[in-house]
């Protein structure tokens, strides 16, 4: 559906004209002389360099010719410094071809079961979605596979691919008084080192004050 509005100046009122069809109409952008791409710099740039500030305005004309040449020079510099818009590439469907038929194939025995609850129908359309999901299934593998098989260590297409793998993380285990790599760190095991620590600091460093952390119950 568009709507425009009527400029017929024979009614009292403002006429709307509503355009109906089967079709989807595409959407007209209306033209402006800025869009968000628009250098401002580069604008101001162009217009201090070819602006002419010693124009007569003594006459009406003078001055129409002037308005005229002002405007223009403004629309010189808007077009010169607006990039133009980039056509926004159409969505390609790499879905395949057979997938496709077992998706419509699919719909249509769930629409006829819904319609008729028939125990046959219903059986079709369980047989259908379990073709449509080993379908999906093989094309996933086979993807994947082909991935894979596409990666080099000569290129950065290895490195990117393990770039968002999560590392291992190393954690510290204690073995009798020391603290060994494969245990994690528990609050407690911290605050029993923390006690070590502040025995040690009592025989060998008596002068130090101690935080109530290191305090010894």
């Amino acid at each position: 559906m568009r709507i425009e509005s009527g400029l017929e100046l024979s009614s009292d009122h403002s006429p709307i004209i509503a355009t109906i069809g089967a079709q989807v109409f595409p959407r007209v952008v209306p033209p402006t002389l800025v869009t968000l791409s628009t250098d401002w710099n580069v604008f101001r740039a162009y217009i201090t360099d070819r602006i002419n500030l010693n124009l007569p305005i003594k006459q009406c004309s003078e001055l129409d010719d002037a308005t005229h040449y002002f405007t223009t020079l403004l629309q010189e510099a808007a077009w010169h410094s607006t990039h133009p818009p980039r056509t926004p590439l159409a969505p390609v469907n790499t879905t395949p071809l057979h997938i496709r038929k077992l998706v419509a194939e699919k719909r249509r025995a769930r629409s006829r079961w819904q319609r008729s609850r028939n125990q046959g129908d219903r059986a079709i359309y369980s047989r259908l979605k379990r073709n449509l999901q080993t379908a999906l299934k093989e094309a996933l593998n086979a993807t994947f596979e082909q991935f894979i098989t596409s990666l080099s260590p000569d290129d950065t297409s290895l490195c990117k691919a393990t770039k968002s793998f999560k590392r291992p993380q190393v954690s510290i285990t204690r073995s009798g008084n020391r603290m060994a790599v494969g245990q994690r760190v528990t609050p407690r095991r911290l605050r029993h080192s923390g006690i070590i620590f502040a025995r040690f600091l009592r025989r060998t460093r008596p002068s130090i004050l101690m935080t109530s952390w290191f305090l010894l119950p």
